[in-house]
């Protein structure tokens, strides 16, 4: 009898200390192909395509970015988080040198970026 009660409770144990999934965002892989993107835009030398990856309505930020293409920054963050933040959705990624932080929105043609934070 005492083994029996032995066993349930290791049974319940394992069943219940379990370590919960990872949660991850539906829209961590659109962000991804976001990133990946802007990565290749730059590597081609396609303004076109590097242009329809971010906000072209706000004129500071869009020049900011055309900087960024002339200069030919290709190297990409690695977005770890997505959550949603208003109209917005707010991305952490990580660089070789830190983390920042992104805000992405969407829009009729797909995803663009928004702005950009250091952290």
């Amino acid at each position: 009898m005492r083994s029996a009660l032995m066993v349930a409770v290791l049974v319940l144990g394992a069943c219940t200390s379990a370590p919960p999934a990872p949660s991850v965002s539906p829209i961590l892989g659109e962000v991804q192909r976001l990133f990946e993107g802007r990565r290749t835009a730059i590597a081609t030398h396609d303004l076109a395509a590097y242009e329809r990856t971010f906000d072209p309505t706000r004129a500071t930020f869009a020049a900011c970015m055309r900087e960024e293409f002339a200069l030919g920054q290709s190297e990409t963050p690695a977005p770890i988080k997505v959550d949603a933040y208003g109209g917005y959705f707010r991305v952490i990624a990580t660089w070789p040198g830190g983390a920042q932080r992104f805000f992405v929105r969407r829009d009729a043609d797909g995803l663009r970026l928004g702005r950009s934070m250091r952290t």
